[in-house]
């Protein structure tokens, strides 16, 4: 979601183009086209990638950092593997 204060600020900077005739007020619609958002993938990426940096650095009796490195011992069940969150984070790594 895109802050509110930002949305203020690039709609107040976007509706004040020039033309001609003086200033143009544009819609809300041409503001959000005119604005370069990133992508959800890549957004969910970097918070993976920031928790997984937030965990790294802390102390090791930290049940989140004991529950990242629990390995249960047990088998995977049968069929395709399903992702786990560390593999998605090795998957980026590379």
């Amino acid at each position: 979601m895109v802050p509110v204060l930002f949305t203020i600020y690039i709609q107040d900077v976007l509706k004040l183009k020039k033309n001609n005739s003086g200033a143009k007020i544009l819609t809300n619609k041409e503001i959000y086209a005119s604005v370069t958002k990133p992508a959800i993938i890549k957004t969910v990426r970097l918070n993976r990638l920031r928790w997984f940096g937030h965990v790294q650095r802390m102390e090791g009796n930290r049940i989140p950092k004991r529950v990242f490195y629990m390995n249960f011992g047990t088998t995977r069940l049968r069929g395709r593997p399903r992702n786990r969150w560390q593999d998605e984070v090795r998957k980026m790594e590379e």
